[in-house]
């Protein structure tokens, strides 16, 4: 059965900032462009890789219209709208659908701790509110907010303009049972990880794809699902274990951090920190790089291994 949302891999757009905390739209429409190259299905904006907790709501809406600008037709553009609140969260998904866009994702509100009862009703309140024809998906990052418990994914499949979600926790058995869920009840309803570690065992229980930022800054996962399509488990489980590899030398700096390190590696500059951060530095760093470097041989594919001009 098709699926509400298209299977595919979608690329997890960084938002470059100035040291003033200014979005630096000469670098994101260069990113934008860059993206149009790629293998990627889609690009989400405004998600976890791309700050979006450090964009006001006109910070963001300039990120929604450069994306509309900028981003090919053939691209489906998913726009993050995740806020503190319900209000916040309408604020975006009103001007998503004033210009245009088809899909949003949404995380269930930060900071205070809920109930699976909270959660639901969140959602419910925004799936009626929602402007017509905005299709939207959910958003499980339980370390960043509260978990989307599988006790009220039934009803969350009840809500018709809920056609998706993307699952970024990690646990396995969790995205099992989710994608069971979805099958028993909703055939058409995607589901897709947010970890590149998991992407092919994701496919093997059914999962629609990948959404993360290493799906544009590589085109590698796009190889991932190739493969698996083409039932050839070998070689997408060798550059499953060297995604796994690379994420692991990732997880050495701090998320996000991690991903705008990894940009300057392969020469995609993605702007200024927006906190305090040290990162690595000297002798340890130049050893993470090489490292880096040295894992980037054996995933990129080779005609890759000479990088588009990002600028």
């Amino acid at each position: 059965m098709e699926k509400l949302v298209p299977k595919g891999n979608y690329g997890v757009v960084m938002t470059p900032f100035r040291e003033d905390g200014t979005l630096d739209e000469k670098l994101l429409r260069q990113e934008f462009l860059y993206c149009n190259t790629t293998n990627a299905a889609g690009l989400l904006l405004c998600g976890s890789t791309s700050e979006f907790i450090y964009l006001e709501l006109d910070q963001a809406k300039r990120v929604f219209q450069l994306g509309k600008e900028c981003v090919s037709e053939e691209k489906v553009l998913i726009g993050g709208a995740g806020g503190a609140n319900e209000h916040q969260v309408m604020e975006r998904l009103e001007y998503l659908a004033d210009i245009g866009y088809t899909y949003s994702i949404i995380c269930p509100p930060y900071y205070y701790p809920q109930k699976p009862e909270d959660i639901y009703d969140f959602y419910r309140n925004i799936s009626v509110r929602a402007p017509i024809g905005l299709k939207l998906m959910l958003y499980n990052i339980p370390f960043c907010s509260p978990g989307i418990p599988l006790s009220i994914l039934p009803r969350l499949l009840e809500l018709e303009n809920i056609v998706g979600m993307k699952d970024s926790s990690g646990d396995m058995l969790y995205f099992t049972k989710a994608v069971s869920v979805a099958q028993d009840r909703r055939p058409e309803f995607a589901i897709f990880t947010g970890q590149d570690s998991t992407f092919l065992p994701s496919l093997t229980v059914g999962g629609n794809g990948c959404m993360s930022a290493l799906v544009w800054m590589l085109d590698t996962d796009f190889s991932i699902l190739r493969l698996f399509e083409q039932n050839e488990m070998k070689k997408a489980g060798e550059i499953q274990m060297q995604l796994i590899r690379l994420v692991r030398l990732l997880d050495h700096i701090s998320f996000p951090e991690n991903y705008r390190a990894l940009s300057g590696v392969l020469g995609i500059p993605m702007g200024i920190p927006q906190r305090s951060f040290r990162g690595l530095q000297g002798e340890e760093y130049e050893r993470w790089e090489a490292a880096v470097r040295n894992t980037l041989r054996y995933i990129q594919p080779k005609e890759k291994e000479k990088r588009r001009s990002f600028v």
